[in-house]
């Protein structure tokens, strides 16, 4: 007997009840007679209603299971080469149409020794714009600017081709041996062009053949590239690799987290640094409509009872734009560091003071000279700050001073250059007298100071007292 058969037998047991009885208490029997009419006609409309919306549904199911003999159910591993989940239903042999139509790309199912798995690949010509940029933009990237943003002097020595860029879809954002990475979306530079891979397992049991696939893109490279994929993307794939009993080669490979950079140079005019923030902010891309990230897991698990393609076309989607965005702002941070991006002062100074503890040490300050006579004066304050610390720290003293002084001269209620200022007179000069008129009269000027200054400086104050004192006394 079918579900619809089930369920409208089921409402017939209910109709067979006579409509004027009624369970009615023993004491209440005269109320059971005044209610036995109206339950009567209520418990007709409901049974209409409850019916109705039973044919509807049973309806539906009828017609996709007459459309499709796959869409509804679970395709066992042996059956998949004659079997694959089209956008309108029925089944092809070998020749897999496109899983995501938008791409106009066509996707095959990829066999190798640990099984198989669905793969979308697109080649994307020189001539694909992505916000501000185009696909041949792209080989503009310098990667010694890129070894600077990681902290890791060997990416310098590679190609802007050697870079996989990587990003996942899972079944979860806290990560975990549970967590299952169901799309794995990659790509690289090649010719002028850029290649996007996107690995799907269509079940849990195709994870392991595209992780192999994984690794045999990761040796053809040379370093990695991600979004939090210190924090999330990596040490996801580690687990799964063991889980799997492959190697991690991942853990080889220098890596650059892009969002680590973002923050520190774009975060002064971005809402926050989430990468669609960063692709509107930075690159001049709106995705318009996407799928919110917290929804994908949701349409996964429903691919899974329902193997309904419509259900994770927008997650192929979402996945390409996250791949394609991570190469424009590799090229952005690198035009940042090399001059060539028109950008704001601003982010030239963050991405100066980030070049000077990464390269540890090694710095050009002409840029940031240039910056301290810069028309924005929190701009051109904030670049003398960062000029005098050099100066302090390699011993530079004669212009330390001088940039303290006109800091001071700027703006009277610089603590920074007044600390400055009286330890360079105490230790360097062994002007006491001078430290304590330079703090006294911060103290007068300066209005407000909080408790945590005020004592900094009544500690420093008594001290060079105390120094004024032995040097009279003799000792």
């Amino acid at each position: 007997m079918s579900i619809k058969e089930k369920l409208k037998e089921m409402t017939k047991v209910a109709d067979d009840f006579p409509a004027s009885e009624s369970v009615t208490p023993p004491s209440r029997a005269n109320m059971g007679e005044a209610m036995a009419s109206p339950l009567s006609t209520q418990k007709k409309q409901t049974l209409a209603e409850l019916r109705a919306r039973i044919d509807a549904v049973a309806g539906r199911n009828t017609s996709a299971a007459n459309s499709s003999s796959v869409s509804r159910r679970y395709i066992p591993q042996s059956q998949r080469q004659a079997h694959a989940v089209t956008r309108n239903g029925g089944s092809v042999n070998n020749d897999l149409p496109p899983l995501y139509s938008s791409y106009r790309h066509e996707g095959r199912e990829v066999h190798n020794a640990h099984g198989s798995f669905f793969l979308v690949e697109e080649t994307l010509e020189g001539s694909h714009r992505h916000g501000d940029f185009m696909v041949s933009d792209f080989s503009r990237i310098c990667t010694n600017s890129l070894a600077m943003l990681a902290d890791q002097k060997a990416i310098g020595e590679l190609n802007c081709s050697d870079a996989l860029f990587l990003d996942l879809e899972t079944t979860g954002l806290s990560g975990g041996a549970g967590t299952f990475p169901f799309m794995i979306g990659i790509g690289w530079l090649a010719d002028g062009k850029f290649v996007v891979q996107q690995l799907f397992s269509r079940d849990h049991s195709e994870e392991k053949a595209s992780l192999a696939h994984l690794l045999t893109a990761v040796a053809q490279r040379g370093f990695l590239i991600t979004f939090n994929g210190k924090a999330y993307d990596v040490n996801l794939l580690a687990t799964r690799l063991v889980l799997n009993r492959f190697p991690n080669s991942l853990d080889d490979m220098p890596h650059l987290d892009l969002l680590y950079s973002c923050r520190r140079v774009f975060k002064h005019r971005l809402e926050d640094c989430s990468l669609s923030s960063v692709e509107g902010g930075v690159l001049g891309f709106q995705r318009g409509e996407d799928i919110p990230g917290m929804e994908i897991p949701q349409r996964y698990f429903a691919w899974l009872r329902r193997r309904d393609p419509a259900l994770v076309s927008d997650i192929f989607y979402h996945n390409r734009l996250d791949i394609i965005s991570m190469v424009g702002i590799a090229l952005s941070l690198s035009q940042i560091t090399t001059t060539e991006a028109v950008c704001s002062e601003r982010d030239l100074l963050n991405m100066e003071r980030l070049k000077i503890q990464r390269t540890d040490g090694e710095k050009d300050l002409a840029r940031l000279l240039e910056l301290a006579e810069s028309a924005d004066d929190s701009v051109a304050e904030e670049a003398r700050e960062t000029l005098s610390a050099i100066y302090k720290r390699d011993g530079n003293w004669e212009d330390a001073h001088r940039l303290w002084l006109r800091m001071l001269a700027s703006r009277p209620n610089n603590f920074l250059a007044v600390e400055e200022l009286a330890k360079y007179y105490e230790h360097r000069e062994r002007r006491y007298l001078k430290a304590i008129d330079i703090l006294e009269e911060f103290i007068q000027t300066a209005g407000f100071i909080a408790s945590e200054r005020r004592e900094i400086i009544a500690r420093r104050l008594k001290r060079l007292n105390r120094k004024i004192n032995e040097k009279d006394s003799g000792c």
